[in-house]
């Protein structure tokens, strides 16, 4: 089957799989790293598919977005929709670590711990602005031993106890209009949630935040595995990270259509879904400089942080000769730690990071960096 010029979303893998929902009425299957795609029909009644999960333990699922629900069975390469009561405009669908299923509609968060067959209201925690009850849940993972929510136009939430109960986090987080998607590593050790004001992360299981890249997006795509990060902001650009956000690279060659989703098999193998392209596979260039940064700098060097005064962001760039242990960490005027900026081995190249100051009082406060031998410290001033 060719995908290609065709409306491709819900892109997902499982093991080297790689699994979508094509035109918005079937679903497709790749075990070839997208060479050739099966069609996989039998038994959809609905054009209005909206999204898919798949377990290796616990099955695959689709979605529609008026809640429909089907189960695939492979022994008899046939769909089973399974009925249900809900009356809601449904976003996403996943499964738990467990095999309990999740979906986010319009109004409710949804739970369901038998295959679909009944659904029960996991609102508990979850506050709704205005009259409307409108919460437009876009996103939810199982992250560790906690689920995330993600309210388009309100909130982020956490539950420790399975969706029983919600607590809203966003220290350091923010949005204009509208939050887009959260997702993890593959080693499960940091957050990202994007929204129309940039891309977000948290390495304490989301108690505090940390702006990454400052791009406004309203359809803010984010993948990450381990150090490296692809993000694409409204649909048509792709930034490559591959030191955890700290510098960025543009990789839009080959690209011609709108993205809608990200996925990444088991081999490592990175694909994005399209709005009328179809599939879209990445191939990283070859360089002799596989980290894919710029030259390498013929010093050290720790610039003045622009913009300066600041208020409540500014970025610190940096560069370094040699491959070494890298610190960059801000403090007050005491001499107190503040913030840890950076704190790992890092390649030769250039980098600039994002200091966010939204939770500190107007003053004084500095920045030091060690790298190798090299220590450098420079003043900049918080203004409100």
């Amino acid at each position: 089957m060719d995908v290609s010029n065709s409306f491709t979303r819900g892109l997902i893998s499982s093991g080297n799989s790689l699994l979508g929902i094509i035109n918005n009425q079937s679903v497709f299957l790749s075990d070839d790293s997208g060479e050739t795609y099966e069609i996989l029909n039998d038994g959809l009644t609905s054009t209005k598919l909206y999204d898919i999960a798949c377990s290796e333990n616990f099955g695959l699922y689709v979605m529609s977005y008026t809640s429909s629900t089907w189960k695939y069975s492979f022994d008899q390469n046939l769909w089973q929709e399974i009925p249900n009561d809900i009356d809601d405009r449904s976003y996403c669908l996943e499964i738990g670590n467990n095999g309990e299923l999740f979906l986010g509609s319009e109004y409710n968060i949804y739970k369901s711990t038998d295959q679909c067959v009944t659904w029960q209201e996991m609102n508990n925690g979850i506050h709704f602005p205005g009259i409307s009850n409108q919460i437009g849940i876009s996103s939810i993972i199982e992250y560790k031993n906690y689920l995330f929510a993600l309210s388009l136009h309100w909130d982020l939430f956490r539950s420790a106890d399975h969706g029983a109960h919600w607590f809203k986090i966003n220290n350091g987080i923010y949005f204009w209009q509208y939050y887009c998607k959260i997702a993890t590593d593959s080693s499960y050790n940091t957050l990202y949630v994007s929204s129309d004001m940039g891309l977000f992360r948290s390495i304490d299981d989301g108690d505090n935040w940390t702006r990454i890249l400052d791009v406004s997006s309203s359809k803010g795509l984010v993948l990450a595995s381990d150090n490296e990060i692809y993000y694409s902001a409204n649909g048509y650009k792709v930034l490559h990270s591959t030191d955890g956000g700290t510098s960025w690279k543009e990789e839009t060659e080959g690209l011609e259509d709108e993205l809608t989703g990200f996925a990444q098999t088991q081999n490592r193998e990175i694909f994005a879904s399209s709005r009328g392209g179809g599939v879209y596979k990445y191939l990283p260039e070859t360089t002799d400089n596989e980290e894919g940064f710029s030259n390498i700098p013929d010093e050290y060097k720790l610039e003045q942080n622009y913009p300066n005064p600041f208020n409540p962001t500014t970025k610190i760039k940096y560069q370094i000769h040699e491959p070494c242990m890298v610190e960059l960490i801000v403090y007050d005027l005491l001499g107190r730690e503040i913030k840890k900026l950076v704190n790992e081995y890092k390649p030769a190249g250039s980098y600039d990071i994002v200091f966010d100051g939204s939770n500190l009082s107007s003053g004084v406060y500095f920045y030091n960096l060690k790298s190798g031998n090299y220590i450098e410290t420079k003043k900049m001033v918080l203004l409100r």
